[in-house]
Parts: structure tokens; sequence; C-alpha cells
């Protein structure tokens, strides 16, 4: 097991999920069906579960998760606003959570890839992070 590789996977995950959550956050208001809004309180905990999986085996590392940069913040929050300023259908706002996702797959499954000697856990958790996307992927599939 490469320790600093595995640090570096579980930072991922935790970023990609909190990134997750502050997307699935900025949405939930704009919504105004409830049976898409209670989808992406489900999926904002299962990505917050996540996170929250990440930061504490990190602190087994004694590293600290890191928390997405304020310019990376900032233009995901800008892209959904400006995205839902004129279209605030929910079909628009299921496209939005799936390019999401897809581009989440495509990060973890490319940094999986390339980073085989993590640990065990370290990978059950990036794997747990796409089977997460995948799953969001196929709940918003039906709000189109």
């Amino acid at each position: 097991m490469d320790q600093a590789e595995t640090v570096r996977l579980l930072k991922e995950v935790y970023q990609n999920s909190r990134t997750a959550v502050d997307a699935i956050g900025t949405l939930l208001p704009k919504t105004s069906s409830e049976d898409f809004a209670s989808s992406l309180r489900r999926q904002m905990e299962e990505y917050r579960k996540i996170a929250d999986d990440a930061a504490m085996q990190l602190r087994g590392f004694r590293e600290l998760p890191e928390e997405s940069g304020v310019f990376s913040k900032l233009g995901m929050w800008t892209g959904v606003q400006m995205s839902t300023l004129v279209n605030k259908s929910t079909d628009h706002m299921a496209e939005i959570m799936i390019n999401g996702s897809t581009m989440g797959v495509i990060e973890m499954t490319k940094y999986l890839n390339a980073n085989p000697d993590v640990s065990s856990f370290a990978l059950d958790l990036a794997r747990r992070l796409v089977a997460a996307e995948q799953d969001n992927i196929d709940v918003m599939r039906r709000y189109l």
C-alpha cells in the first residue's frame, strides 16, 4: 500500500463528495417539485456520509480533509446560478446533476485506474462514490 497515494485518493473522494453536497445545496431551493427535492436530499445525505467517512480515514493518517478552493466553489455556484437563472425546470436541473455526476465518475475512475496501490478501504470508499454517482445518474434520468 502506498500511503501517500491513499491519502491523495481520500482527499479526492472528500473533495468530490463535498462538491456534490454543495451543488445539491445550491439546487434545492430552486426546485418546486417535492419529489425531485426528496431525491436530491437523499443523494445529498449519501454524499455527506461518503465525505464524513473519507474525513475519518484521513484523520487516521493524521491528515485533514482539504476543502475545494474558494474559486472552485465560486465557479460551481456561479455555473449553477447562471444555468438556472432562466430555466428552473426539473428536467433542466436533473440534466445539471447528470452532467456533474458523469464528470465525477470520470474523474474518480481515472484516479482509481492510475493509483492501484492504495489501501483497500480507500479503494472501497472511492468505488462507493462512483456507485453513488452512477445511481444519481439513474435517478435523475427519471426527471428528464
